[in-house]
């Protein structure tokens, strides 16, 4: 870990939550922007074996900065990532963001002026552009605030929250989920926000691009596993409806893998997810 002592509790700070996992720790150069007054930087490194010389070597030239902690940690998962990265940070506002994005340079300022004429909002989320410019997927034209289905589709790069508002609900990503997890490897995004909901903080989307990011998304993958926990995140977050969206989601995703796999099997592997979840509950 690293003892450097940064100047948190102002709340005109934005923290950058980034996590980065092993070698993927050399992007970081093509992360971090120039130093800003009101920026400050949370890099957890999840180091499973070891680095290459080149990447060791980025990683001292950004310890070097007054406006960066730098901690790792040794266990999988990107949620246990996020995690450890929030524990940072008590006050301002967190931008959760990984290793492959790529900041516009008002991003940062746009930002904090969201919320500052949001006032009531306690999490935004926002646009990403894919290389081509083109919006990384459909979003809504205006703002709109968010309820348990317009967060359906939500990446966790999208989101920015209130440190003091997050802290005070005890709410953290669940480790079950995620990429990395031993269980589940989709869904902590998702769950984040839906918690945040649920523990009634007021969440909106606003049309503003923030950054690049490449086309990709475990949740669109069609392996069984993907699937199954896709079950698993419904019922984490909708309870016993949870039976209800696995069928009217295997609808709607119905034409995206209909050459692949029959709605009978798509149907049935998100039941097997929603009752793995439920049996691993009520098991506890």
């Amino acid at each position: 870990m690293n003892d450097k002592k940064l100047k948190y509790g102002k709340n005109d700070t934005l923290n950058v939550l980034i996590v980065t996992y092993n070698d993927r720790a050399y992007n970081l150069r093509n992360v971090l922007m120039e130093p800003t007054e009101f920026v400050r930087y949370v890099i957890s490194h999840q180091i499973t074996k070891p680095l290459n010389q080149s990447t060791k070597n980025v990683i001292e030239d950004i310890k070097k900065r007054e406006d960066v902690i730098y901690s790792t940690i040794s266990s999988k998962g990107v949620a246990k990532n996020r995690n450890n990265a929030l524990q940072y940070v008590t006050d301002g506002i967190a931008l959760c963001s990984d290793d492959d994005v790529t900041y516009f340079p008002d991003t940062f300022i746009n930002i904090m002026n969201s919320f500052k004429n949001n006032p009531d909002a306690d999490i935004i989320t926002f646009k990403i552009l894919k290389p081509d410019g083109k919006d990384f997927k459909r979003y809504p034209s205006r703002k709109i605030r968010h309820n348990l289905k317009s967060i359906t589709a939500t990446g966790t790069v999208e989101m920015a929250f209130r440190v003091k508002k997050i802290k005070e609900k005890n709410l953290k990503f669940d480790e079950k989920f995620g990429p990395g997890s031993d269980i589940y490897p989709l869904g902590e995004d998702f769950i984040f926000i839906a918690d945040s909901i649920k523990n009634n903080l007021r969440c909106y989307f606003l049309p503003i691009p923030i950054l690049i990011h490449p086309p990709v998304s475990s949740g669109d993958k069609l392996d069984a596993n993907t699937i199954f926990s896709r079950g698993a995140v419904f019922a984490r977050t909708y309870g016993k409806w949870s039976y209800i969206l696995d069928f009217l989601f295997a609808v709607k995703k119905y034409p995206l893998y209909r050459r692949e796999l029959s709605f009978f099997k798509y149907f049935v592997l998100m039941i097997r997810g929603s009752k793995n979840y439920f049996k691993k509950l009520y098991d506890k």
